[in-house]
């Protein structure tokens, strides 16, 4: 039961039955033995046997229901499609008719066999529900049906079966009302097979319910007994463009607006509140495609084209260096997202990644476009313009780009490295590297270089305490740089109580730098090695209790990449991304080369790069730089501090790989 292939129109349908002498058939005589043994246990009494007959009854229905009409198309019009089947029930009987029309029509026969008892039952009513299923029930208060969760697109229609019709009736004659709406939609991309519906408050809008009749004999949902949030609707060929596609759903009022999903990463999301009553389907003003999706690229054209074009995986003696054919140094800083608008200057903007604004943070800026910074790669964020108590626009952005760099407002000193400590040099987050599990969850660890005046820049300060949510930082310096840069470095420079501060002191690379210039690294390398374990121990322990870490040395560069180094092997990060994280430094103004040597005044950008991988792959000769990491990690490098476990590394796994 359906409408027309170009119109839809509301079902309303009269049920009437006829039966004639010369249409009744001889009885059906069905003999019900329970346990099916043909033997009564008791001699004394005779087998137990039941006989129900059952006639031929013929319906007629009719389309009717022209308040639920008016609610259509105007030229719409209501269709019975060839062999459409109901429920019957009335008492504790149930039975099915179907349809004996072989094409579309207006007006319908119905014929089934029907237990003579609920026939002859003149204290009971007749109810019925369309489409027919086994599942559908009758208790003789509430009946019970199923609006699928899985549903088949149709071109300008839904497909039958699917859009639930309730008719009650004392008197043989009977009305259908619908129970559902739906949204209708149509699509202006090709290559579409399937969509799915959700709530952005995870609403109810399918599965198992019990209907209650009011007093117009409308059904309404009593209760749902087995819900659903979702609903997807497949087209094997594929939906056409520019025409209308529909879900049927229960009753259902969209809070905060409803998401649909294309696959392959895209979709469309509505914001604006939405109401699907009975027989109605509602349309969003604009077609839900995922053309209307905001979508904001954050990586700077410089590390794009680095991180799209180098690859590293066939180098594995690290003789190549490509970082510096992409982008001059001092080039790290992120692009913003921007929020537009049309309308005039903004009161207020809020951004929230829940569709309802909750916690939702007020961006600075009232002048289109806005820019912010530091939003997090594929996260959906929904904006809301207000002026003068009205909305200017409500949409939502997806930033995308696979590394998250962090802006922070510069800061100045007169300290001797570059002139400069704004930490958006060199601080990103370990967040969206590939590993051999999915990839590394966004939001838990950055690294950078010092914080040193964040009390002084309260701007600064609050984007790293709030905006971040940092409540570790991990400082790496002191041994090779002495008391560098004043007395008061080493201090927590965050001064917050609600941050805890940790200062371990290794060396660059695990080797004494103060004996670079004398020794080869491989005469010294190692010596640190005890303390990187130590690093990730503590980590390890800090992200166990939700904390958000940020760990730095001075520039950012070599301590820092170090750790992260490991931290992105024991995680399953390729050798090839290893070596472009380790490079992406020399964007902000420190060439970091992945063939660099153990010159640190080489001007080629040397330092001690490879030759700490090449000391890493003695602890598991011929295997993979994961492996080789893990077992470095398992081995005691001093009396000091234990070896990291089987058990530490696969927590550290577990605390970091996101797989979403």
């Amino acid at each position: 039961m359906k409408k027309s292939f170009m119109f839809f129109a509301s079902l309303a349908a009269v049920l009437t039955f006829a039966c004639t002498p010369a249409e009744v058939p001889e009885p059906v005589e069905i003999i019900v033995d329970p346990d099916n043994s043909g033997i009564s246990e008791d001699p004394a009494k005779p087998d137990t046997q039941e006989t129900i007959e059952y006639r031929e009854v013929t319906l007629s229905a009719q389309s009717d229901d022209l308040p639920t009409k008016s609610s259509r198309d105007a030229n719409g019009k209501f269709y019975w499609s060839a062999g459409d089947q109901i429920s019957v029930f009335r008492g504790s009987y149930s039975w099915k008719m179907t349809s004996t029309n072989t094409e579309p029509v207006a007006h319908a026969q119905f014929v089934g066999e029907a237990p003579v008892p609920a026939l002859d039952n003149l204290d009971s009513k007749y109810y019925a529900i369309y489409p027919y299923s086994e599942d559908n029930g009758f208790d003789g208060t509430y009946l019970t049906a199923t609006v699928p969760t899985s549903q088949v697109a149709a071109a300008g229609t839904f497909a039958d079966g699917q859009f639930i019709s309730i008719g009650c009736s004392d008197n043989l004659s009977m009305t259908f009302y619908h129970l559902c709406g739906g949204i209708k939609f149509s699509l202006s991309h090709t290559g579409i097979t399937s969509v799915t519906l959700r709530g952005n408050n995870d609403e109810i809008i399918a599965g198992k319910v019990l209907i209650a009749l009011d007093s117009d004999g409308h059904p309404q949902v009593n209760s749902i007994t087995e819900g659903s949030k979702v609903i997807t609707l497949t087209c094997p060929g594929g939906f056409q463009t520019g025409v209308d596609y529909f879900f049927v759903t229960l009753p259902v009022e969209f809070t905060y607006g409803f998401t649909v999903d294309f696959g392959n990463g895209h979709s469309r999301t509505i914001l604006n509140s939405m109401t699907v009553n009975r027989a109605k389907f509602q349309r969003s003003q604009n077609a839900i495609d995922y053309i209307y999706d905001e979508t904001c690229d954050i990586e700077n054209a410089g590390v794009r084209s680095y991180l799209d074009n180098v690859d590293y995986s066939n180098d594995t003696d690290y003789t190549i260096s490509y970082v510096a054919n992409y982008k001059p140094s001092g080039s790290d800083s992120p692009l913003p997202v921007t929020l537009s608008w049309e309308g005039g200057t903004a009161d207020q903007i809020l951004i929230s990644t829940a569709p309802s604004f909750d916690g939702a943070t007020v961006v600075s800026g009232t002048t289109s476009p806005v820019s912010v910074y530091n939003l997090i790669p594929g996260v959906k964020y929904y904006y809301k313009v207000l002026r003068n108590n009205s909305v200017l626009k409500t949409a939502c952005v997806t930033p995308v780009g696979p590394i998250r760099m962090i802006y922070v407002p510069s800061v100045h000193i007169n300290h001797d490295y570059n002139h400069r400590s704004d930490i958006n040099r060199n601080a990103r987050d370990l967040g969206g590297w590939a590993t051999d599990g999915g990839h590394i969850a966004y939001g838990k660890i950055y690294r950078g270089a010092r914080l040193n005046d964040m009390q002084d820049n309260s701007s600064a300060k609050n984007i790293i305490l709030n905006t971040l949510g940092v409540d570790v930082d991990l400082d790496l310096r002191g041994a090779p740089e002495g008391n560098q840069g004043g007395s008061g470095q080493y201090n927590p420079w965050l001064s917050s109580d609600d941050v805890v501060y940790c200062n371990i002191k290794p060396w660059n690379y695990f080797y004494d730098s103060v004996s670079y210039r004398t020794d080869p690294p491989s005469n010294k390398m190692g010596v640190s090695a005890d303390l990187y374990q130590l690093s990730i121990r503590y980590i390890i322990n800090w992200l166990k209790d939700g904390k958000v870490i940020y760990f730095h040395c001075h520039g950012g560069s070599d301590r820092t990449g170090t750790l992260a180094f490991l931290i992105e092997a024991l995680l399953g990060v390729s050798e090839s991304d290893l070596s472009k994280d380790y490079e992406l430094t020399y964007f902000s103004g420190s060439l970091r080369r992945r063939n660099g040597n153990a010159d640190r005044n080489a001007s080629d950008g040397g330092w001690f790069f490879s030759p700490m991988v090449r000391y890493l792959r003695t602890f598991a000769p011929n295997s993979t730089i994961k492996e080789q990491v893990k077992a470095w990690a398992k081995t005691r490098h001093s009396n000091d501090v234990d070896p990291l476990t089987d058990a530490e590394i696969e927590q550290l796994r577990s605390l970091l790989i996101a797989t979403d």
